[in-house]
C-alpha cells in the first residue's frame, strides 16, 4: 500500500532490495504533524471515550442528529422536506 501511494520506493542493489521514501513522504509527514491532524486525532479519541464499547448506540444517536440536520438545512435553503 505505501508503495502504492508513493510513500516509499523499492531500491534493487547487489544484496537485496531495500525500502526508501518516496515523493510524497515530506507532504504526508507534514500532514501527520498539522494542527488538524492533531484536532482530528483529539475529536477521534473524544469519540472513543464516548462510545466505550457501545458503538452501536453512539452511532444510531449521530445518525439521528445528522438526520436532523439535514432536515434543518434543507428548510433552511427552501428546499422540500421529503
Amino acid at each position: 500500500m505505501l508503495l502504492r501511494v508513493s510513500l516509499i520506493e523499492v531500491v534493487e542493489a547487489a544484496d537485496g532490495i531495500s525500502f526508501v521514501s518516496g515523493d510524497d513522504t515530506p507532504a504526508f509527514v507534514r500532514l501527520l504533524n498539522s494542527d488538524y491532524n492533531r484536532d482530528l486525532s483529539d475529536r477521534a479519541s473524544w469519540l472513543a471515550r464516548r462510545v466505550h464499547g457501545d458503538g452501536a448506540a453512539a452511532f444510531a444517536s449521530m445518525r439521528q442528529l445528522i438526520d436532523r440536520w439535514s432536515l434543518e438545512f434543507q428548510t433552511e435553503v427552501g428546499l422540500p422536506n421529503g
